[in-house]
């Protein structure tokens, strides 16, 4: 099996309750991609900055519950760890308001980076929210380059938070040029738009664009309810979502990621066949999102990211047999 290395933000999701207090849950998408993929069966490992506090104390004691590799997770000395307080509406979807100045997510201290070993067919996977300060912005640089210099296929939530950002109009030159090292990248609809909108281009060109540009080889596309959208440099697929009542939709994204990339670790382990190989063919990719679209499903029927993800147990249903995958689009 493929060993995932998630690389980001490790922080505390401040979850609403019905008697309006709050509750801390262990959150930070990468880190729930980490979680998600582990509890799936896969190896996961987490590198970040995790606070000098009671909140990081808390952290490293429940990515070690969810067994995902913790020898990069580096104790920031005197840092704070970051909040985000989550309001959630009546069908679950949620908004975020983070207190996060200076803190361990931040500040992951590129030395550590030295003393990496990278398997040597791995998985890789980031999201934004370390590029919107400078210094952190140039860290996740030098970690995406070093994962793309030792082999890693590269996935990218872009997980746009746009009040994490002093500057928007730094944002989309940041994100776009991380395009530049990545296999796989994951929007939402709105990410998508926002994005495009910002070039003056149809979201439609904003696709062609990226494949005519970068090394990118498959793009997703959620939209809450909606059909997710996949596509691929000469193949497009819309793929029907489950009718769920949501409870909860904060860990959503993530799980799908998670389920994504397990799918193809899973399939490259059971056909043996190179990663490389199974995420350029269009039969095992169309699988694999249908699998990760049941993962995000199940993560929203219960309230927080990690607790909710699903293991394989309960999704075992959804593989396919791998040989009988081929013969169908």
């Amino acid at each position: 099996m493929t060993t995932l290395t998630c690389f980001g933000e490790l922080l505390i999701d401040m979850l609403p309750s019905e008697n309006g207090t709050f509750s801390p849950i262990a959150g930070g998408a990468p880190a729930n991609v980490a979680v998600g993929y582990r509890k799936l069966g896969g190896l996961s490992r987490f590198i970040g900055g995790l606070g000098d506090d009671a909140f990081g104390d808390m952290l490293r004691k429940t990515i070690a519950t969810y067994q995902v590799n913790d020898e990069h997770l580096v104790k920031i000395e005197g840092s704070q760890t970051a909040l985000a307080m989550v309001a959630l509406d009546e069908a679950g979807e949620r908004r975020f308001s983070f207190y996060r100045t200076n803190t361990a997510d931040l500040r992951f201290p590129l030395a550590e980076l030295k003393k990496v070993n990278w398997p040597k067919e791995g998985l890789f996977h980031f999201c934004s929210n370390t590029l919107s300060e400078i210094h952190s912005a140039y860290t996740t640089l030098a970690v995406l380059i070093t994962a793309r210099q030792n082999n890693q296929i590269i996935s990218f939530d872009v997980n746009l938070r746009q009040n994490l950002w002093q500057e928007l109009s730094i944002l989309p030159e940041r994100v776009e040029h991380c395009y530049h090292f990545v296999d796989i990248l994951k929007f939402s609809h709105e990410e998508l738009a926002f994005l495009a909108e910002q070039k003056c281009i149809s979201e439609e060109h904003y696709i062609e664009w990226i494949f005519a540009s970068f090394p990118v080889k498959i793009i997703l596309i959620s939209n809450a309810e909606k059909p997710l959208k996949l596509h691929m440099r000469s193949f497009y697929r819309e793929l029907p979502v489950p009718n769920i009542q949501a409870v909860d939709t904060t860990g959503a994204g993530d799980a799908l990621v998670a389920g994504f990339l397990f799918y193809l670790s899973l399939v490259s382990t059971s056909v043996e066949k190179a990663l490389g190989l199974v995420i350029e063919d269009k039969r095992f990719v169309k699988e694999a999102t249908r699998f990760a679209i049941q993962c995000g499903a199940h993560t929203c029927l219960n309230k927080g990211a990690c607790p909710s993800m699903p293991d394989l147990k309960v999704m075992e249903h959804h593989i396919s047999p791998f040989e009988a995958n081929a013969s169908t689009l």
